[in-house]
Order: structure tokens, then C-alpha cells, then sequence
């Protein structure tokens, strides 16, 4: 691979081995393109984040690079190929090409909202990958439709975390107040939003956050005023059967048993699972599975 070009832009249209194919999608802190990698002939996703712009930036370089080094045997985290910090205006970084995220596939498919039995397996799935991150001293922070994408292939859709510019090792969050401002973050725990320090079990809360929005394509306890939100958020963490009542989304006792996993409890993953593979049985009759294209059925998003 060749180095010398370091003065080149993230907008030139060859950079090092790969072209630039089009602009996907900005971020906070980033730009995503689609490149194309000029040795193997394979798409790729490339995210830029300028250089020395903000501090934040560099951080969540930083952080999004350094837990993705250490997750890449992890089969639900994204695949991380390449990182480069020598070029004149950008830090960038080469992943794997996934197809499309959860939130597009419910904002394209609106006003329909993932069915009963695509959450639960959406949920499975979520949890494992949750506690595969946990147990290598790992938080991602910042879970949500839009951080979890699916990659498509012939006979399997596998469920990947992306976006881990605000992850943090156990000892940066847990022995400290959070350093990292929640309370504006939708599906941040109330816990945390208090800027409580981050702990294993503020993650599964954030997990059941994340399937009412699935259920119900709305995030109920949302507001623009932060001190707002979080007033709701904790009224709904106590009592979230009246918040979810009127939707009859048939994931409600789900719903409950993660957001009220008490602050700072050491997580057991596997009794989750236990809970989201009976409510699956009970629903479908059916065990439930890795696959998630198995569950792509009727009138659901379809997730191939």
C-alpha cells in the first residue's frame, strides 16, 4: 500500500487503494462513503472524520478505532479493515459495507412498525452482541435503530452494532461520573442522563428503550427540552405498561423486564434471553433463532 500521498482530501477520487464510489450519509462527527477497494474489486465503507477541527472529533476517532480492534471476532460488530492518521485534513477509517440500518428500514416502510415476533428476534440478537462487547471491557453508549444495521446475504441476515465514536472501556465509565454529556440522548438511560457513571446494566435498558421504538415507530417519552425528556423517560423507566397501554404492542412485559433492570445490577444476559425466547414461543409457537431473515414474514419489514 502506498503512503505518499499524504496532502490528499477525503473528497479526492482515489484515495490510497480505494476510489470513492458516493457520499452516504453525515454525521456528528463524520462523513460515510461508499469506496470502492481497488485490489479486491469489494465495496467498502469508509468513514472520515476531520482532523484537528474539535477535540471531540478526535476522540471519537480515537474511540471508535480502538474498540473496534478489540471486537473484531465478534460476529454482530462491524468489521473494521484499515485506519489511517497521516493524511493533511482527515483521520479515516475502512469498514466492512453493511446494508442498510434498522431506522431507514422503518422510515422507509412507514407508517408500518416491525411486527411482535421481528422485535423479539431483533432483541435476541441485540443482547448477545451486548454482552459479547461487555465481556471484552467494552460499552458502545450510543444504541439505537440507527446504529444497528443488517448485512444481507443468500441465506442468512445477520444483525451488526456500528458507530462506536462514544464507546469507552469499563474503567473509563465505571468508576467515574459519565464525562460524556447523555442527557440529550433519547435512548440513554435516566441513570445515566443524570450523568450517573455508565454501568453493564444502563446498556439492557437502553435495549428495551430501543424496542418500543421498533414497536410503536415513535419515541413517546421524546422532548427538545432535555430536562423535559429525561422527566419523561423516568416516568415511563417506572411505570412503562401506561405508556405502551394504548398501543397494544404485545412486547410489553419484554419492555418492563429490560427498562427496569435495576441501576448498576450485574446483568444476566442469559436470563434475558430465556425471557425474549419464551415470549417468542408463546407468540409464534416456534423456537427462536439467529436467522432474522426467518422472521421477515406477512406484512413485517422485511429484513432481506
Amino acid at each position: 500500500m502506498s503512503f505518499t500521498t499524504y496532502n490528499q482530501t477525503v473528497t479526492s477520487p482515489q484515495i490510497m487503494d480505494w476510489s470513492l464510489v458516493k457520499h452516504l450519509k453525515k454525521g456528528k462527527y463524520s462523513d460515510v462513503y461508499l469506496v470502492k477497494n481497488a485490489m479486491t474489486g469489494q465495496h467498502q465503507t469508509m468513514k472520515a472524520v476531520p482532523k484537528g477541527k474539535r477535540s471531540d472529533f478526535d476522540k471519537s476517532f480515537y474511540h471508535e478505532t480502538s474498540a473496534l480492534s478489540s471486537l473484531q471476532d465478534i460476529g454482530g460488530v462491524v468489521n473494521l479493515f484499515y485506519c489511517e492518521n497521516r493524511l493533511a485534513t482527515h483521520n479515516f477509517y475502512i469498514m466492512e459495507y453493511l446494508d442498510a440500518n434498522l431506522d431507514d428500514l422503518r422510515m422507509k416502510n412507514f407508517p408500518m412498525t416491525f411486527r411482535p415476533p421481528t422485535i423479539l428476534q431483533l432483541l435476541y440478537e441485540m443482547v448477545n452482541i451486548t454482552e459479547a462487547i461487555h465481556a471484552r471491557g467494552i460499552f458502545h453508549q450510543d444504541m439505537k435503530l440507527s446504529n444497528f444495521m443488517i448485512k444481507f446475504t443468500p441465506r442468512h441476515s445477520q444483525l451488526k452494532l456500528v458507530d462506536f465514536g462514544m464507546a469507552a472501556t469499563y474503567d473509563e465509565t465505571t468508576h467515574l461520573p459519565s464525562k460524556v454529556f447523555f442527557l440529550n440522548k433519547p435512548f440513554s438511560s435516566p441513570w445515566v442522563s443524570k450523568e450517573c457513571a455508565f454501568q453493564p446494566s444502563e446498556e439492557i435498558v437502553t435495549i428495551g428503550m430501543v424496542a418500543v421504538h421498533m414497536a410503536l415507530g415513535i419515541v413517546p417519552w421524546y422532548s427538545p427540552d432535555p430536562m423535559r425528556m429525561l422527566y419523561y423517560k423516568t416516568m415511563f423507566v417506572e411505570d412503562p405498561e401506561s405508556f405502551l397501554k394504548p398501543y397494544n404492542t404485545h412486547v410489553d412485559a419484554v419492555v418492563k423486564n429490560f427498562v427496569q433492570t435495576p441501576y448498576g445490577e450485574l446483568v444476566d444476559y442469559n436470563a434475558k434471553r430465556q425471557i425474549l425466547a419464551d415470549a417468542y414461543f408463546k407468540m409464534t409457537a416456534c423456537f427462536i433463532s439467529s436467522n432474522i431473515r426467518a422472521y421477515t414474514i406477512g406484512n413485517d419489514i422485511r429484513l432481506d
